[in-house]
């Protein structure tokens, strides 16, 4: 829904201040199979969680490359200024429009379209707001395209209760 924390701020602020009711969450918690993970965690039936590893390997090369499509995009036939909103104004790039999930700014790319949704699992099944460090690393290994957001990431976020650094989470 956000790129940057300044977005999501605004986004927030226009809720406030409209007063509509919005609702944003990933998909993962209306599934059955999580929900029920969920419930069996939190009832304490592993007891304390000290760690949690999650993968996601992806090689999919057309995910989200549609150079067939690019090629035929006219500017004339997208509203680019409004996709840009808030982003530094640019020419007209159609790659950037259609596959912006390979982008900065457009997209953070794996941690915004992949990551967050295993993310929000581990903050929705021990209940804590959000890790208190993380580092990654990664970088364009694999589909040298033009693409300017890392194809494989690593990363490590560090959980527990936020004024406890020494302990896990419960």
């Amino acid at each position: 829904m956000a790129n940057t924390m300044a977005d999501a701020h605004e986004i927030r602020k226009a809720v406030h201040e409209t007063g509509k009711i919005v609702q944003i969450g990933t998909q993962r918690r209306s599934a059955r199979n999580y929900q029920r993970a969920y419930e069996f965690i939190r009832s304490g039936g592993f007891g304390d969680i000290v760690a949690v590893e999650m993968t996601w390997n992806v090689n999919q090369p057309g995910r989200w490359r549609r150079p067939d499509l690019v090629a035929t995009l006219r500017e004339e036939d997208t509203d680019w200024k409004r996709f840009l909103v808030n982003r530094p104004d640019a020419a007209f790039d159609p790659r950037k429009y259609l596959e912006f999930r390979l982008f900065w700014p457009y997209s953070s790319g794996i941690p915004d379209q992949w990551m967050v949704h295993q993310i929000d699992t581990v903050h929705w099944f021990t209940g804590l707001p959000r890790p208190r460090s993380v580092v990654a690393n990664g970088g364009i290994y694999h589909w040298h395209d033009g693409r300017k957001n890392w194809d494989t990431m690593t990363a490590v976020f560090d959980y527990g209760p936020l004024h406890d650094p020494a302990r896990a989470s419960r």
